[in-house]
């Protein structure tokens, strides 16, 4: 039989009480309010009552429910509630979360960009691994063809590659065209050139390579536990972004690329599962700073890029390299961030 209620340690109460009180605090005394921790003192006030926001004792009447999709839906409707985010800038993302959670339909995609911290995966492979574990694995995501940097990783993907030239946006001083692929990251390469992917859980069922089309272009090879699964010829008559897909045989877990003929130039693959869920891919670039998206990228390839993915929320995480840097930091960070941000949202304004 289930409790009809529940009851709080004292300790917890008393923590609660005295933070909603430091909270409320600069909004009830004058002499205070130099230290508000925001320009609407109202804002604070009525979020403290979320401090509270516990869960719902359990009661018979739930008997019979669904308690994973009420717990999603609970989610879902406070997220608002709990963020600060006053414009519903974050409303697409958190629908395409309830209509997963609820209706089972996805996959929603997270694209994050960011420097060694998301290059490594060290932040976004915590977030992935705790959004799949509510929403589901929809999939590794956007990986790699090589590593341009030896700690370059995915969490839970063995990667190896070799004979590849690797050009960095950014890095790559005499690459003016600024076509990296989401990425910003390609390769170029001859026969010779393989690369590899791992995955222990052998539940990846699809996956979609990333390559420019160009006039000459070789010809690359996608295999699945050493069987091929599909050829791709890169040649057309003008350069552009491409991508072809491949149906992998169920419990393969082992997959590689190699070039079977001519000159190719690659971005990345983007592996899938049949699941409705979460693809989170980090896409992170060394030493970067707000300038790699705002300057260097290219926005009409990139624009393609995003349209192409579709994501549901993109996060831009700079600041760590742009740090040592004040006189930068304090004239010109918040502008060049503005102008990522807006782009971002003229390539994706749904």
């Amino acid at each position: 039989m289930l409790p009809s209620k529940t009851m709080l340690p004292l300790k917890t109460m008393l923590t609660v009480g005295t933070f909603s009180l430091f909270m409320a605090l600069p909004s009830l005394i004058p002499a205070l309010q130099q230290f508000q921790p925001t320009k609407n003192a109202s804002l604070v006030i009525q979020r403290i009552p979320l401090v509270w926001d516990l869960p719902v004792p359990f009661s018979q009447d739930l008997a019979g429910l669904n308690l994973e999709e009420l717990r999603a839906a609970r989610a879902v409707a406070v997220a608002r509630e709990q963020l600060i985010d006053p414009n519903h800038e974050l409303d697409h993302f958190y629908q395409a979360l309830y209509k997963q959670a609820i209706q089972k339909g996805g996959p929603v995609r997270v694209v994050h960009y960011g420097d060694s911290p998301t290059t490594a995966d060290m932040i976004t492979a915590d977030v992935r691994g705790l959004l799949q574990k509510q929403f589901g694995d929809a999939g590794a995501g956007f990986l790699l063809i090589a590593k341009p940097w030896a700690w370059y990783q995915h969490r839970g993907v063995a990667m190896d590659a070799k004979n590849w030239s690797i050009d960095v946006a950014g890095a790559a001083a005499n690459i003016q065209d600024g076509l990296f692929g989401l990425g910003g990251s390609r390769v170029r390469g001859n026969p010779g050139g393989v690369a590899s992917w791992t995955f222990p859980d052998k539940q990846q069922t699809s996956a979609e390579v990333a390559f420019q089309a160009m006039p000459g272009g070789g010809s690359f090879v996608f295999e699945a536990d050493e069987k091929q699964v599909g050829k791709v010829d890169t040649a057309a008559s003008e350069i552009h972004p491409d991508y072809a897909s491949f149906s992998i045989p169920a419990g393969a877990s082992r997959f590689r690329l190699r070039v079977d003929a001519g000159f190719v130039q690659l971005f990345g693959v983007e592996f899938r599962t049949d699941q409705p869920g979460i693809i989170y891919s980090n896409l992170g670039i060394n030493g970067a700073n707000v300038t790699m998206v705002s300057r260097t990228l290219d926005k009409n390839h990139m624009t393609a890029q995003l349209r192409h993915y579709k994501p549901d929320l993109v996060v831009l995480a700079y600041g760590t390299n742009d740090s040592d840097y004040r006189r930068f930091v304090d004239r010109y960070w918040s502008a060049e961030m503005d102008v990522a941000v807006k782009w971002v949202r003229a390539a994706l304004p749904d």
